[in-house]
């Protein structure tokens, strides 16, 4: 049995919200916070971001119960080769002990001072570069599990790289204005999350029919629910009606 699966699967946690993604045929963007730190005690975060993204699992269906129950129990799988095509990325998963976390904040120290102290004539064009392509690095990190403490729905000691997961984040050169931030710190971000989200939005992540691989509902008897949406939008191709599948089935078979 593979370890990872040919697909990449987004999760939501509503029937409504899967329509709109499949009629639209997009991913509108989102905020997403993360944080990195170099022990699980609470108090000693280096930095916490907010990042705009779409996010994906990239697990067997065998596993994937363990996931919905904190991300939704309803989603659509695209093809790897979609996902390659589009820029998406694994994420990289950092342990909080570990030397590459120490040197992670070590260069988010510099970055920020960087930022905060020198003046804007003598930051060169190299160094605003680099800071430009770090910000970038930063919005595909992860901790390997969560810290001990419970943050939001998620459980402590709550392994993260068991999501196996993948994102679309956008450049700078994906935009077509500049009113969108590509990182933001989460304080900042927490003191108005409706405007930044509201500007993310504008931002979406498209696809075709032909790339969709798996449809998965929540319960079996939402499968003729799906079958009769797709038609209403004008999706007749058989081999997609062939790949819903709900997660009922899903526990039982699998």
């Amino acid at each position: 049995m593979p370890l990872s699966s040919n697909s990449v699967i987004h999760y939501t946690k509503s029937l409504q919200s899967l329509k709109s993604i499949i009629r639209e045929r997009k991913f509108h963007l989102a905020y997403c916070t993360d944080y990195i730190r170099e022990s699980n005690n609470v108090e000693t975060a280096q930095f916490e971001i907010a990042v705009p993204m779409v996010c994906f699992c990239d697990i067997p269906f065998t596993e994937v119960s363990k996931l919905t129950k904190e991300y939704g129990c309803y989603g659509i799988g695209l093809s790897k080769n979609w996902a390659m095509n589009n820029g998406l990325n694994p994420v990289l998963y950092f342990d909080s002990g570990s030397k590459v976390t120490r040197i992670l904040n070590a260069i988010e120290y510099l970055s920020s001072s960087i930022r905060n102290y020198a003046s804007e004539e003598s930051v060169s064009h190299r160094s605003e570069n680099l800071i430009e392509q770090y910000k970038g690095l930063l919005g595909y990190i992860k901790n390997y599990k969560n810290i001990s403490s419970q943050v939001g729905k998620i459980p402590p000691d709550y392994i993260f790289y068991n999501e196996r997961e993948w994102r679309y984040v956008p450049s700078q050169n994906d935009l077509n204005e500049n009113d969108l931030d590509l990182l933001l710190q989460k304080e900042e971000y927490d003191n108005n999350k409706e405007l930044y989200n509201n500007r993310a939005k504008k931002y979406s992540l498209t696809f075709e029919d032909d790339d969709i691989t798996y449809i998965v509902v929540n319960k079996i008897d939402e499968i003729h629910n799906m079958l009769v949406f797709l038609n209403d939008i004008g999706i007749k191709t058989p081999k997609l009606c062939t790949k819903i599948i709900s997660l009922e089935q899903i526990e039982n078979d699998f």
